[in-house]
């Protein structure tokens, strides 16, 4: 699994993890092995998560988001993963909340970090 560096905004803490897939299982043992490996992933206030995955069979392809309470920022992230043609791959944004409110600019700042962890797999 890559993880980003992280991002820090008024507070808030941004980074994301991400992972080559093959399976929706692997989706669930990926963000299982990710909160357990570290407590503060696991204590975050938020951990976004959004795949592509094609059906090796049907050839579907298969999308997921989870906003964990963070409206909207599932549907961005797939977005992203949908615009930068991305397939068979996992990604989780965890943001730690720092008590002050960022308004949109934070689905920036999520972006952000799914985009430098997918650069990071492809390095």
């Amino acid at each position: 699994m890559h993880h980003s560096e992280t991002i820090i905004v008024k507070k808030s803490k941004f980074y994301g993890h991400c992972c080559k897939i093959e399976t929706v299982e692997d989706t669930i043992l990926a963000l299982d092995a990710l909160k357990n490996s570290k407590k503060r992933i696991f204590n975050a206030t938020h951990n976004i998560v959004a795949y592509r995955l094609r059906d090796k069979l049907t050839n579907e392809i298969h999308e997921f988001r989870d906003d964990d309470g963070e409206s909207g920022a599932g549907d961005k992230m797939l977005f992203l993963l949908q615009q930068m043609n991305e397939m068979d791959i996992w990604v989780c944004v965890t943001r730690e909340y720092g008590g002050i409110l960022l308004g949109p600019s934070r689905f920036k700042y999520i972006n952000l970090s799914c985009k430098n962890v997918i650069e990071l797999l492809k390095s």
